[in-house]
C-alpha cells in the first residue's frame, strides 16, 4: 500500500507541475507565451475523444461499422440507426512508457524505483527520497516534442440516427527539451510543459439511402461547440525549485516555497471557443465492404481565444471569451483533413475478422513536396481485429508507420479495452515518435 501511495505521489505531482512557477520570475508578455508555433499545433486540431479501440488497430475507424466511437470519426456511422449509449466513458493515457520501465546505467528503471521506495521514515528521508523520483518523471522532458498524458471523459447515445456527446479531455504535453549540465546531470533551462483542457457538446445526424438490396449510401453530419483552455510553456527547471528539490533531485535547503498554490494568480493562459463540423458519406456494398470519405473540422470561425494574465483572472471574467472584439484576442484556426477509409468485416457467430485502412488528411499529402513512400506511410493507418464470441477482442495495426497492439473485453453493459502504441508528435514521419498506454472503461450498450 505504501508503494502504492509513493507511486500516485509521482504521477500526481505531474498535474502541478503543468502549472507550477516561481514566485519571482519576471514578468513576460502572456501574448507571446501563449501563441508560439509549438503551442498552437498542439491546440489547433479539434477534440477526438480517445478511442482505445481505434489505438489498438492502427487508429483507424472512418469506414468501420458502427460502435460507440464511429460518432467521432464519421457522423454518417449514425445512419445505421442503432442504439447506442456510453454512461459514462473513461479513458486514461499515459505516455513515455518504455523509458519508464527500460533499465537505466544502474540497472534500475523509473518505475522499479518508485516501487522500491520505502515509506518509513522521517519528512526529510521522504523528501530525498521522492526527490529522486521526481527528477526521473521530469527526465523524460529530454525526449522534446510529446506528451506526459491524457485523460478523457464523457456521455454519448445515438438513437434513430440522431446522436449527442458530451466530453471533457485534458493533455499534458512537453516544451522544449532538456540538456545535460555538469557531471552528467540533466539541465532542465530549456525543458517546459504546458496543460490543455477541450471541453465539446457534439449533436449528429446520419440518413441512409437504400440504392439496392445490397448497397446503400450513408451520409451525416455533426456539428460541435468546443471550448478550449490552455496555459504557456512553464520552466521544468522552476518546477523542481518550487517543490523543494534542486536540479539534480536531491532536497533544497530553502524548502518548498510556503504556498505552492500561488501559480494560479500568476499563471497566463488562454481560453476561447470554435463550432467545427464534420461531414460524412459511407458506402455499404455487399460482401461486409465498406468505403467512406469525411472532412473533420470544418470550421469558419476558427477559435475566438482571449488571454488572460491569470487563472484568477479567468474565472472572474471567462465569458469575455465570447467576445468577437477587445483587447488580448486572437484566432487560432482549426486544423481540418480530408479522410478516406475503406473495411471488411465478416460476420460469424463465433469470431468476426475486421480488416480496415485509413488515408489521413489527403489535401495535405498531395500538396507535399517531393512526394514519396515515407510520406505517404505518415498517412496511413492499418488495422485489424478478431472477435472472438463477442467477449473478447484481440486487435494489432499500423500507425503511420509504428506498431499498435489492443485488447477489448466484452461484458455486457461493462467493456474495457487497453492498447499500447506507438504515434508520431513531428511533422514528419520519424520526427518524434511517443508510444503510450492506453485504458478506457466504458458503461453502456
Amino acid at each position: 500500500m505504501k508503494k502504492l501511495f509513493v507511486l500516485l505521489i509521482a504521477i500526481l505531482v505531474l498535474v502541478p507541475v503543468a502549472f507550477a512557477q516561481e514566485e519571482e520570475t519576471a514578468p513576460v508578455d502572456p501574448s507571446k507565451e501563449l501563441q508560439t508555433d509549438f503551442i498552437i499545433d498542439r491546440v489547433q486540431h479539434g477534440l477526438m475523444p480517445t478511442s482505445v479501440r481505434s489505438l489498438g488497430m492502427g487508429n483507424v475507424g472512418i469506414a468501420l461499422p458502427s460502435n460507440s466511437d464511429s460518432f467521432f470519426f464519421n457522423p454518417a456511422s449514425l445512419a445505421d440507426h442503432k442504439f447506442q449509449l456510453s454512461l459514462p466513458s473513461v479513458a486514461v493515457t499515459v505516455n513515455h512508457v518504455y523509458d519508464l520501465i527500460k533499465p537505466g546505467s544502474d540497472g534500475e528503471s523509473i518505475l522499479s524505483s518508485l516501487l522500491d521506495m520505502n515509506m518509513n521514515g522521517s519528512e526529510d528521508d521522504m523528501q530525498d527520497m521522492i526527490g529522486p523520483a521526481v527528477k526521473g518523471v521530469l527526465s523524460l522532458l529530454k525526449k522534446g516534442l510529446g506528451k506526459i498524458a491524457t485523460v478523457d471523459a464523457g456521455l454519448s447515445f445515438s438513437i434513430g440516427g440522431f446522436g449527442m456527446a458530451t466530453n471533457v479531455q485534458a493533455n499534458i504535453y512537453t516544451y522544449g527539451k532538456a540538456g545535460l549540465a555538469g557531471e552528467g546531470q540533466l539541465d532542465f533551462t530549456k525543458a517546459a510543459l504546458f496543460a490543455e483542457v477541450k471541453a465539446t457538446e457534439t449533436l449528429g445526424l446520419g440518413l441512409r439511402f437504400q440504392v439496392s438490396d445490397d448497397f446503400s449510401i450513408d451520409a451525416g453530419v455533426a456539428a460541435r461547440f468546443s471550448y478550449l483552455a490552455y496555459t504557456g510553456p512553464i520552466n521544468a527547471d522552476k518546477v523542481l525549485s518550487s517543490f523543494g528539490f534542486n536540479s539534480d533531485g536531491s532536497a533544497s535547503e530553502e524548502g518548498p516555497a510556503a504556498d505552492p498554490m500561488a501559480f494560479l494568480n500568476e499563471m497566463p493562459l488562454a481560453a476561447g471557443w470554435s463550432v467545427p463540423v464534420d461531414l460524412g458519406l459511407t458506402f455499404n456494398m455487399p460482401y461486409g465492404f465498406t468505403a467512406a470519405v469525411v472532412y473533420r473540422n470544418l470550421d469558419i470561425f476558427g477559435y475566438q481565444m482571449q488571454i488572460y494574465d491569470n487563472y484568477e483572472g479567468f474565472l472572474s471574467d471567462w465569458a469575455a471569451s465570447f467576445d468577437m472584439d477587445g483587447d488580448g484576442k486572437f484566432k487560432i484556426k482549426n486544423y481540418g483533413s480530408l479522410d478516406l477509409g475503406f473495411a471488411w468485416q465478416w460476420d460469424n457467430a463465433l469470431f468476426r475478422p475486421t480488416i480496415a485502412f485509413d488515408i489521413i488528411d489527403v489535401v495535405g499529402m498531395c500538396q507535399t513536396k517531393d512526394f514519396g513512400l515515407k510520406d505517404f506511410v505518415y498517412h496511413l493507418n492499418i488495422g485489424a481485429e478478431i472477435e472472438l464470441l463477442s467477449v473478447l477482442d484481440i486487435r494489432g495495426g499500423l500507425n503511420q508507420g509504428y506498431w499498435t497492439v489492443g485488447a477489448g473485453l466484452n461484458l455486457y453493459v461493462l467493456k474495457l479495452d487497453v492498447a499500447y502504441f506507438w504515434d508520431e508528435m513531428g511533422a514528419y514521419a520519424g520526427e518524434a515518435p511517443l508510444d503510450g498506454l492506453a485504458v478506457r472503461l466504458n458503461i453502456g450498450w
